[in-house]
């Protein structure tokens, strides 16, 4: 049998860039789906402030990050974890 141990996923969301009804329970939708690892959800503003969190995750160890957003949110992120090892999923919105 095997055991996998609970994983940290960071998923960064541009509000502003889609509205669509996803984002109006996008929390409790992701946490469902990755339950039983961790899931911090952090809200970026502008790519500046994706790419400060993606870089954060990549410091503290997170083992993905998921960016849901437009072009300036993937662009920050895709900055910040360049050159690592933690994967990144893209989502458009």
């Amino acid at each position: 049998r095997l055991s996998m141990a609970p994983k940290r996923y960071l998923i960064i969301v541009n509000d502003k860039a889609g509205r669509c009804a996803l984002m109006a329970d996008l929390d409790a939708r992701v946490r469902a789906a990755l339950a039983p690892h961790h899931v911090e959800i952090v809200r970026s503003a502008n790519p500046d402030e994706a790419e400060q969190a993606a870089a954060r995750a990549r410091q503290q160890g997170f083992d993905a990050v998921v960016a849901v957003g437009g072009d300036g949110t993937h662009h920050g992120v895709l900055d910040a974890l360049a050159g690592g090892d933690v994967p990144l999923g893209l989502i458009p919105l």
